[in-house]
This record gives structure tokens, C-alpha cells and sequence, in this order.
């Protein structure tokens, strides 16, 4: 099996050995043997049009994967699966201008789900039901047009987490 250009990797937190990934073609995969063989995870394609940029498999819940996915005229995603990408239902969306480019989900319950991408970072107390917005500008020293690269949830305080922000398109910040 050829797989398109791979976007996330994650490994199932809960079997030895079984991997998934996301692509560029908006499509997910799966291996049971540490990546020697992959499978499509869903029998048709996942998100036509779209890439997927963040991938996680949840420590708390065996079968469950959350993903972001962007299409050019889809606008950013955030998505779910409870039967290890067999099906996914979308839980955020975004105008087609906006591309997600990062998940963080804390430990705990209710798990707090956050999403970054061209728009700044939402924040889902309640894994994904309802969201709030934070603006990348209101951040003290962050210029408006920022935006998220990545996201990471302290692993010890499920309200923090933590951003990487990137302002190419007028250079650097400092």
C-alpha cells in the first residue's frame, strides 16, 4: 500500500504496535505491526479535499482519535472517531480562510480540547460540545496576524496549555 505524504503519526497509547497516521489527502491509516503494513482506516476516503494536520489517539478512551483536518475550500476542522477512524463526526468548524494546524487535548475529566490554527485558539472545556475563542492578538506582545503552529496541554494543570506561534508573513516577532 502506498500512502500519500504523511502529516501526523500517532501510536495507539493502548496496543503495542498499532500506529495511525493522517495525510495530505485527507485520508487516515492504520498499522497492527509497528508500521511494516498499512491499511486505510475507513473504506472510502475520509475528508476529499482536505489534508490532515494534527492527529492524536486518546490515553483515556481505547478506540478514540481526534484529528484536525483544512481543505481549501472547507475551512479548518475539528473531528472525532470513536471506532478508530472507521467514522468521524465533526465537532468544530471553521470558514474556508481558516486552516487548523493543531489539537492539544488535557488529561482529566472533562477533557478540555483546544484547536489552533489561522484564527487564533479555541478552547473546548468539555471535549469538544461547546467552544470559545481566543484571539492570537489579544496575547500580551503577540502581533494580530500570528497564528498557531502547534498546541501542548500541561500535563499536570488541564486549564493551561500552551501555544507555538508563528508570524512569517511579517517577519519574526520577538
Amino acid at each position: 500500500l502506498r500512502i500519500p505524504k504523511l502529516f501526523d503519526l500517532r501510536a495507539d497509547p493502548f496496543e503495542a504496535g498499532v500506529v495511525y497516521c493522517g495525510t495530505s489527502r485527507g485520508n487516515f491509516y492504520g498499522s497492527r505491526d509497528a508500521g511494516a503494513t498499512w491499511e486505510p482506516l475507513a473504506s472510502g476516503p475520509a475528508f476529499p479535499g482536505s489534508y490532515v494536520t494534527a492527529l492524536l489517539a486518546d490515553s483515556a478512551v481505547p478506540g478514540r482519535l481526534w484529528a484536525a483536518v483544512a481543505g481549501e475550500l472547507s475551512g479548518g476542522r475539528v473531528v472525532v472517531s470513536d471506532d478508530r477512524g472507521a467514522t468521524w463526526r465533526t465537532l468544530l468548524q471553521s470558514s474556508g480562510a481558516v486552516t487548523t494546524r493543531a489539537l492539544a487535548l488535557a488529561p482529566g475529566e472533562p477533557r478540555m480540547l483546544a484547536a489552533g490554527g489561522d484564527d487564533g485558539v479555541r478552547i473546548s472545556p468539555d471535549g469538544g460540545k461547546s467552544w470559545r475563542k481566543v484571539e492570537v492578538g489579544s496575547l500580551p506582545g503577540v502581533p494580530a496576524s500570528a497564528f498557531v503552529n502547534d498546541l501542548k496541554a500541561d500535563l499536570f494543570d488541564a486549564d493551561t496549555v500552551y501555544a507555538a506561534l508563528d508570524d512569517h508573513k511579517s517577519g519574526d516577532f520577538r
